[in-house]
């Protein structure tokens, strides 16, 4: 143990029994809780060519990013769990 480091017999009994009860507590809050439920929602149409062009300010590169983004929608889609479902 380093100088000026206490142990941790030094930490009063009340501090332990307050972590104690917090760490139940949230075990229990935590444990009562729903499970979530994934569910997935179809994306938008992508944006027009002509959009794109304008928001990519002439940089082709970022354009070509963009549009690559915008298209890549193919109808399928993952849940959270990482599987992926036909919509």
């Amino acid at each position: 143990m380093a100088a000026g480091e206490r142990s941790l017999t030094d930490v009063p009994r009340a501090v332990w029994l307050v972590l104690l009860a917090a760490l139940i507590l949230q075990v229990a809050w935590q444990g009562a809780q729903p499970r979530p439920v994934a569910s997935a929602a179809a994306l938008g149409a992508p944006p027009p060519v002509a959009v794109l062009r304008v928001a990519s300010l002439g940089e082709p590169v970022s354009r070509v990013n963009g549009s690559t983004l915008a298209t890549s929608y193919n109808g399928l889609s993952s849940t959270p769990d990482g599987e992926c479902m036909m919509l």
